[in-house]
């Protein structure tokens, strides 16, 4: 669902669409679309635990 939101993103919709569209917050949608700009793919993995230091 992250790259789906963040190929609607980037097809000129904003994140009030995307979140309609997808029934997720939009704040999610917005980190996603970070994620993606900074990492590409690799930022839109699922991250499961805590961050070793």
């Amino acid at each position: 669902m992250k790259k789906k939101a963040v190929d609607l993103f980037h097809q000129n919709k904003n994140y009030a669409a995307v979140s309609r569209e997808l029934n997720t917050h939009r704040k999610n949608i917005q980190r996603w679309v970070k994620q993606f700009s900074e990492d590409g793919m690799v930022g839109l993995r699922e991250k499961c635990g805590r961050k070793s230091g």
